[in-house]
């Protein structure tokens, strides 16, 4: 009789010890261009206990370095290699279940400002909403149009640029310590969905296209860089579904 209640609040226990602490989270690695850094990135993910990891359009024979992907991975990687990673065509398909994205950026311009990763981090530990850190390819990172399409970017303060397996790793480190410590409620801030429809919708307002670009000497920029300024207008005030929805009535009896 004991050794039975004692499977029995075992099995009561289980999901508790089974679950991840950052389940909430997607690492997403767009055009990866080496098998060993995404292989390190598969350990990083099992070590800081990460619900998956997304690759979009991987830049090596997956197939053919399977072998050397595995070995970086080490048994702890191996274990999210073959249950919790999946790889996507495109990064729209990879964040077509995702409630806020987070682009990793080092290059800067016009049209590519990004925010002190110290300051968004706080938020990254909410674990309500599904949330994928994207990092781009290693010789060039992430393009404009790839930025445009998350909800907001951020920059890791370094001398110089980061190997993509070493910034995966300062991310995850300083999420995973800011989820064991119980954080205040964070506010109703509205998923990227959201934003997006209330750009569009100011877009049309203004007779532009929110998804266009054009091309440029340094590659595709927003064809209206108003709507980008919107946007990030709107992330960096983590405005709440409420308010979004306000200014979609606004938007409306002005029209």
């Amino acid at each position: 009789m004991r050794q039975n209640r004692i499977v029995y609040a075992c099995a009561l226990l289980l999901p508790w010890a089974s679950a991840l602490r950052l389940q909430h989270l997607d690492v997403v690695l767009v055009g990866p261009q080496y098998a060993s850094n995404v292989g390190s990135a598969l350990r990083l993910c099992a070590c800081f206990e990460v619900g998956r990891l997304k690759l979009v359009a991987p830049e090596y024979d997956r197939e053919a370095d399977a072998t050397y992907e595995r070995r970086f991975a080490m048994p702890q990687g191996r274990a999210v290699r073959d249950a919790r990673t999946t790889e996507h065509a495109t990064l729209d398909e990879a964040l077509v279940d995702v409630d806020f994205s987070l682009a990793f950026s080092r290059r800067s311009g016009a049209s590519r400002t990004h925010e002190d990763f110290g300051q968004a981090a706080p938020a990254l530990a909410r674990r309500d909403l599904r949330t994928a850190l994207v990092f781009g390819r290693e010789a060039d990172g992430l393009t404009t149009a790839e930025l445009a399409r998350c909800g907001g970017s951020v920059e890791i303060a370094s001398a110089d640029s980061l190997n993509l397996s070493h910034a995966v790793s300062i991310a995850l480190a300083d999420i995973y310590g800011r989820a064991e410590s119980e954080a205040p409620a964070a506010p109703d801030v509205a998923p990227d969905a959201h934003i997006d429809a209330l750009v569009a919708r100011l877009g049309e307002a203004l007779g532009s296209d929110a998804e266009g670009f054009r091309a440029t000497s340094r590659g595709k920029v927003p064809a209206d860089p108003r709507l980008a300024v919107a946007r990030r207008l709107l992330r960096r005030a983590a405005a709440t579904s409420a308010e979004v929805g306000a200014l979609h009535g606004i938007l409306g009896d002005l029209s």
